[in-house]
């Protein structure tokens, strides 16, 4: 069921405003001609929001850009903090700025993301999207979440997520 969600609310709904997806290969960015070729499909495809996980990011820099990459808008990146100096090179590298978000299974598959149009910060997941509740909280030295709210120093380190998209791995 739960993939049938995230499958219904993530993969399909660029078509519903009109957009499409460009599926590389069975292995996705595990292929290494996709990595050697990225570039010049995005070219061809004329690919408008391209991205990855940070590790993808990462194996791209190691790619001399060899396309015209004037159709992306803007890159993508999620499933894990993106580490600072990857966006920074990628964005130097790409000559297009990274967007966050932040997405797990557990959660239908997207919980808060950067809008497009807004300022962003390297390093924020943006805003909770409708009907999740996101807060972040201390994390109690036994590794249990505490009560109280995180000070903004810590925020981004420990949290809790509560919605009616979410599943629980309790049991």
């Amino acid at each position: 069921m739960q993939f049938k969600l995230t499958l219904a609310f993530v993969a399909l709904s660029p078509f519903m405003v009109g957009a499409g997806i460009l599926i590389l290969s069975p292995l996705g960015m595990r292929n290494p001609a996709m990595i050697r070729n990225i570039w010049r499909i995005i070219e061809r495809y004329r690919v408008t929001v391209s991205g990855g996980v940070p590790t993808v990011m990462s194996a791209l820099l190691t790619v001399p850009v060899d396309g015209d990459l004037s159709s992306v808008r803007f890159n993508i990146s999620g499933a894990a903090a993106a580490p600072k100096a990857v966006i920074e090179q990628y964005e130097a590298h790409t000559g297009r700025k990274v967007r966050e978000l932040l997405g797990m299974t557990e959660c239908g598959g997207l919980v808060s993301l950067t809008p497009a149009a807004g300022e962003r910060v390297i390093g924020s997941v943006g805003f909770r999207i409708p009907y999740i509740q996101a807060v972040v909280r201390q994390l109690n030295g036994d590794g249990t979440l505490g009560t109280e709210r995180a000070r903004p120093a810590r925020a981004g380190r420990d949290g809790a997520l509560r919605g009616t998209r979410l599943r629980s791995h309790d049991g």
